[in-house]
């Protein structure tokens, strides 16, 4: 039985070999390949779809995946992403090669394509002089404390209630003898984390006030409104008025007096008159 070539009709020779005998002769088998390669691909399931590249400088056909795959390759999808550029922080210098898009839940949050590391996002932002693990415990302890009387300075500010600036934790739990005022226990003097939980000590030593700062009318931070409470007692005690108000032994409410009036003096329009006569 002879075999005929499927395209022209002539006729071909078996196939000596093991194998498919042929279904073309040569000449129309290689016209069947060059007409296939210039052809686009067909999809290989129906889940793909003839589309053409996203990408403006290429714009080639390609099988892929409907609404998902718009590129055809990965280099021209990295094409869709701007030109490298620096870091901004300005101590830095770092170039960001691609563009990242931040999220909310990110450490940076919507800063999250402006630099090139969280190290320096806190530095633009805070400074490279804040707390670092590359301190020295006093020195630490030393920022978080004045980082501390700074936040409680503004509060009574903005709520416009006395300030004492020598009313501080260490000062009111030295007075207190480092003994909770409402359980008796004796608190921390140092401040401890629990390294199993990774959570602060119950008995850790706090700076409460009585009538709470942001209760209308309260005496704000002063001596005769302070107490030392343990950490427990102070989450349990809230906004509430707990406690007795000490005597004014150590003359806080006269140094509030003081300073408002000295404030008032220089706030006055007979202040301002004399500076402006000076200049």
């Amino acid at each position: 039985m002879s075999l005929t070539c499927c395209d022209c009709g002539c006729v071909i020779a078996r196939n000596g070999t093991r194998g498919r005998n042929p279904k073309r002769c040569r000449p129309c088998r290689n016209k069947f390949k060059s007409a296939k390669a210039k052809a686009p691909p067909r999809p290989r399931c129906k889940r793909q779809a003839e589309a053409v590249c996203a990408n403006e400088s290429c714009r080639k056909t390609f099988c892929g995946k409907p609404k998902r795959q718009i590129y055809c390759c990965r280099k021209c999808a990295k094409q869709r992403f701007p030109p490298a550029r620096p870091c901004h922080n300005p101590s830095c210098g770092n170039l960001i090669q691609r563009h990242r898009q931040g999220h909310g839940h990110t450490s940076l949050g919507k800063d999250f394509g402006k630099y090139c590391c969280h190290k320096c996002y806190c530095d633009h932002r805070w400074g490279s002089s804040r707390p670092a693990a590359g301190w020295s415990e006093q020195s630490r302890k030393s920022a978080s404390a004045s980082a501390l009387r700074t936040s409680l300075r503004k509060k009574c500010k903005l709520l416009d209630i006395p300030d004492d600036p020598e009313c501080t934790r260490l000062a009111v739990c030295e007075r207190d003898g480092w003994e909770c005022q409402l359980c008796g226990v004796a608190c921390n003097r140092e401040y401890v984390i629990d390294p199993t939980t990774r959570r602060p000590d119950l008995r850790n030593a706090e700076h409460d006030h009585i009538i709470a700062t942001t209760t209308p009318g309260s005496p704000g931070n002063v001596f005769p409104n302070s107490q030392c409470l343990c950490r427990k007692c102070n989450n349990k005690k809230r906004a509430r008025s707990i406690g007795q108000m000490r005597l004014d032994l150590e003359g806080s409410v006269k140094r509030w007096e003081s300073g408002a009036r000295g404030r008032r003096r220089r706030n006055s329009r007979s202040s301002e008159a004399i500076q402006a006569a000076a200049l």
